[in-house]
């Protein structure tokens, strides 16, 4: 079972897994009267309507957690690939310069180290590695395309 948990300014987290919901009910984070949603039915219900979840231990009747109340992470947290501190800049800047390398010398292996660190500024979600990708794509091509006339025009 999975199921999203609603936060009190609206925002939805999750999907998360029973065991999950458990714990973050212990930790405080979710409390009984937030509205939680069963993924695979679309119903939403209060957090106490689900049988066997445990909420934060107060004495007698329900107090609100203080400052410190952490909601649920967002979605998909903690994110698997997440390049900390890495906008993928650098990245491209090799990108790039491969692909110039590509033209001057060793198309292919330049052509495809431009190509693998243009993927990388993609994958770190920064935009320049598109036209870099490119660039280096049309630079290997023209230049395994220069090579093969070069060596025609020898014979």
């Amino acid at each position: 079972m999975a199921f999203y948990v609603f936060s009190n300014d609206g925002n939805r987290y999750g999907p998360c897994d029973l065991e999950t919901l458990v714990r973050w009910a212990q930790e405080g984070r979710v409390l009984p009267d937030q509205m939680i949603e069963d993924d695979a039915t679309g119903a939403r219900m209060p957090a106490r309507q689900i049988p066997g979840l445990p909420f934060a231990a107060t004495s007698g009747s329900y107090v609100p957690p203080q400052a410190n109340y952490q909601s649920p992470p967002p979605a998909g947290y903690p994110r698997v690939n997440a390049y900390v501190g890495d906008d993928g800049a650098g990245d491209v800047k090799q990108a790039w310069i491969f692909g110039v390398l590509s033209l001057l010398c060793c198309p292919i292996v330049f052509g495809i180290l431009g190509i693998v660190a243009a993927n990388r500024a993609i994958a770190k979600g920064n935009p320049g590695g598109v036209s870099a990708r490119t660039f280096c794509i049309v630079m290997t091509v023209i230049s395994v395309v220069l090579g093969g006339f070069s060596i025609a025009l020898r014979h």
